[in-house]
């Protein structure tokens, strides 16, 4: 029996806060920002689902607000402000 794919969709909202080590300090997120991930398995933890979704998140900000994909790594995000859609 082969293991099923679950497809799941992270948000961060506008106005949450992530911290720049590139600037050097926090900033509000302009615009909500939105992403898709495929897992193998079903009703997994928000927690794994926010761990192998965030860096979509971080190289979305930071290529539409920093305007440089390559700063993703200078983005740091708090799991609290990432929001799993069921």
């Amino acid at each position: 029996m082969k293991d099923q794919l679950t497809i799941y969709k992270l948000c961060i909202k506008k106005d949450s806060t992530y911290y720049c080590s590139f600037s050097e300090c926090e900033r509000m997120v302009m615009k909500d920002h939105w992403t898709t991930i495929k897992l193998v398995g079903e009703n997994l933890s928000d927690s794994v689902v926010k761990y192998f979704g965030k860096a979509n998140l971080m190289k979305q900000i930071a290529k539409q607000e920093l305007g440089n994909i390559r700063l993703w790594k200078k983005i740091e995000l708090d799991n609290y402000d990432i929001e799993v859609m069921r």
